[in-house]
């Protein structure tokens, strides 16, 4: 049975790179190290909750039997 799928399923390598740009934007938006080191905590959860989101989007399964919508990282 052979299955299409519309859109885009979550890729580790998308959410690994992800990862780095916004550790590595909370370092220089920081100082990197010259700013409290509280501050780049905030900027970086601040940053994960704003940028993660975007690399789970919905998409769809489609074969000959059904048509199954999967949401999130699953």
């Amino acid at each position: 049975m052979k299955k299409i799928i519309v859109g885009t399923p979550v890729k580790l390598s998308h959410v690994l790179i992800g990862m780095i740009v916004v550790v590595l934007l909370s370092l220089f938006l920081t100082g990197f190290g010259y700013q409290a080191w509280w501050l780049f905590l905030i900027v970086l959860i601040l940053g994960v909750f704003v940028t993660l989101p975007t690399c789970f989007n919905p998409y769809w399964q489609i074969s000959s039997e059904n048509i199954t919508i999967t949401r999130g990282a699953s």
